[in-house]
């Protein structure tokens, strides 16, 4: 499924002036790019931010989902993480 349009334009006006932004829909989904890394991903409605090796752990402890799709076999993960509702 697709970003919703609604959302996917809040995130890029929330995100404006950090970089230069473009989209690309994708895998079900649109992800977000600043300056040529991805940076974010809108699956079904939800926002997922890309994390690394020292931010990771700050979406964990928060309790956020990290993005997960099925696959053969069983469940894949990413290292994207839902955006916290309260901001960051």
């Amino acid at each position: 499924m697709n970003a919703a349009p609604d959302l996917l334009t809040t995130v890029l006006e929330l995100l404006s002036g950090v970089g230069e932004l473009r989209q690309r829909r994708m895998f079900g989904g649109t992800y977000i790019y600043c300056d040529d890394l991805f940076i974010a991903t809108v699956h079904d409605d939800t926002l997922y931010f890309k994390a690394n090796e020292s931010t990771a752990p700050e979406f964990i402890k928060r309790g956020l989902r990290q993005f997960s799709y099925p696959k053969e076999g069983g469940v894949a993960t990413l290292r994207y993480y839902e955006a916290p509702a309260e901001g960051p």
